[in-house]
C-alpha cells in the first residue's frame, strides 16, 4: 500500500508532528450514516455504497481504516456533535453547522417527490406542496436551510399532517410502505435513493418523480472540533480526483448502475 505523496504527504507529516498521539499510520476514522443507498448501503454487503467506497479508497492511501456502520440520521447528527463519531456520510456540503467538508463534491443529491403516477400534481414552489401529505426522514435537509427546509420545519412543528417524519436506520422503507398503503401522498428524498427503494419494494403501482430542488453536492461532514477534520476533508478531495483520473471512480459508480455525477 503506497503512502501519501506531494502536498498531502507534507500535510500528514505536519499533523503527525502536531498530534503525535494520533498515530496516523494506524488510524481509524469512524463514519456513520443511515441506509441511503446507493450512497450509503449495508456495511456487510460487497456494495456498501459508493460514498463509502470512495472514502475507503481515499483513506486507504494514507493507511487509515474506515469504520462504517448504520444508525438513524438523527443519532448520526447528535454523535457528530458529541465527538462519538468522526464523520457523517451523505451530508450536504453546507448542510450541518460547524462542520468541515471536502472542497470537491463526492456525489450529486437531487431532491424529488416520489408520487403515484395517477396523482394530478404540478410543483410550483413550496406553497404548492400544501395539497399533499408528504413523508420525510427526521432531520433530513433538502435545500441546505432554504425554503423547502423551512416548509418542512413549519409543518412538522405544526403537527398538521402536511409533513410526516419517520425515524430509523431504514426510514426510507417506512415511507415507501406508507405511500403504498395510502397514508401519505408523496415522499421527499433524493432521486437515486427513491428509485433504489422502489426496486427493493417491487412496487405494484407506477410512480413519477418530480424535481423540487436543484442539485446539491453530497459529501462527508466532519466536526470542526475534530483536530483532523480538515486533513480528512483534504484527503477525500484529493482521493476522489485520483479515482477519477485513474478510471476507478467510473468502476465504482458502475457497480451501482450510475455514472460520474460531474460528467452528467
Amino acid at each position: 500500500m503506497r503512502g501519501p505523496t506531494g502536498p498531502l504527504a507534507a500535510l500528514s507529516l505536519s499533523l503527525a508532528l502536531l498530534f503525535p498521539s494520533a498515530g496516523f499510520g494506524a488510524e481509524k476514522v469512524v463514519l456513520r450514516a443511515d441506509l441511503w443507498c446507493p450512497y450509503t448501503c449495508d456495511p456487510k454487503s460487497d456494495k456498501p455504497g459508493y460514498l463509502v467506497e470512495i472514502a475507503r479508497a481515499a483513506f486507504a492511501a494514507h493507511d487509515i481504516e474506515v469504520d462504517y456502520q448504520l444508525m438513524p440520521w438523527k443519532r448520526v447528527l447528535v454523535s457528530l456533535r458529541t465527538g462519538e463519531i468522526d464523520g457523517a456520510v451523505g451530508a450536504g456540503q453546507r448542510e450541518i453547522a460547524d462542520t468541515i467538508t471536502p472542497d470537491r463534491s463526492l456525489g450529486a443529491d437531487i431532491t424529488v417527490l416520489a408520487i403515484r403516477a395517477d396523482t394530478a400534481f404540478v410543483y410550483k414552489g413550496p406553497a404548492s406542496l400544501e395539497q399533499l401529505r408528504i413523508g420525510v426522514v427526521t432531520d433530513y435537509s433538502f435545500d441546505d436551510g432554504g425554503p423547502i427546509d423551512a416548509y418542512v420545519s413549519r409543518h412538522v412543528e405544526a403537527k398538521d399532517g402536511k409533513v410526516e417524519q419517520v425515524y430509523g436506520t431504514d426510514a426510507q422503507m417506512q415511507n415507501m410502505m406508507k405511500l403504498l398503503n395510502g397514508r401519505i401522498d408523496a415522499i421527499m428524498d433524493d432521486q437515486q435513493v427513491l428509485r433504489f427503494n422502489m426496486k427493493r419494494l417491487r412496487s405494484p403501482f407506477p410512480v413519477k418523480y418530480i424535481v423540487v430542488d436543484a442539485r446539491l453536492d453530497a459529501s462527508i461532514a466532519f466536526s470542526s472540533a475534530n483536530p483532523h477534520a480538515q486533513a480528512y476533508a483534504d484527503m477525500l478531495s484529493e482521493g476522489v480526483e485520483t479515482l477519477r483520473r485513474s478510471g476507478r471512480l467510473r468502476q465504482i459508480m458502475g457497480r451501482y448502475g450510475l455514472s460520474d455525477w460531474e460528467k452528467n
